[in-house]
């Protein structure tokens, strides 16, 4: 994949099914002076954003999805269709990013509100040579964000 010369970090918003504050993630992202996409099911209007940047994929069918699904086996103590679904989104954001050609971006759930430009961090580990993943694992502080 080649890298994209975007100031502004790209955001992928993914969501499946129905969502009230869908809108709202989209907005804080975009507001916020990053370049949003939304990979998703639901309808969002046009003046959120530009219709390249709203990718409809069939959530059912992918073809890295299908390759995947044909190997794993369901281990986890959570329920299958979440962790399948936990799964599909990391191969629908790598399907949509191999078609844009970039090569860096954030993966945000749709219920995470983005309220920064993530240009410093993203400048910063470029810089760096830092590839990583951020997360939020695991605790009893229900704010606390790795």
């Amino acid at each position: 994949m080649t890298q994209t010369n975007s100031k502004s970090p790209v955001v992928f918003v993914v969501h499946d099914g129905k969502s009230k504050y869908l809108s709202d993630v989209i907005m804080s992202a975009k507001l916020s002076s990053n370049k949003v996409f939304y990979i998703g099911d639901q309808i969002i209007s046009d003046n959120l954003l530009p219709k390249d940047q709203v990718i409809r994929p069939d959530f059912n069918n992918t073809s890295l999805l299908n390759e995947f699904t044909k190997v794993w086996k369901h281990q986890s103590l959570d329920n299958f269709e979440w962790s399948f679904g936990c799964f599909k989104r990391h191969f629908l954001v790598l399907e949509a990013a191999s078609r844009l050609k970039l090569y860096d971006f954030w993966i945000i759930d749709s219920d995470f509100l983005v309220l920064e430009n993530l240009s410093i961090i993203t400048e910063y580990l470029k810089e760096n040579n830092i590839e990583v993943a951020l997360s939020s694992p695991k605790s009893e502080n229900k704010y606390f964000m790795a």
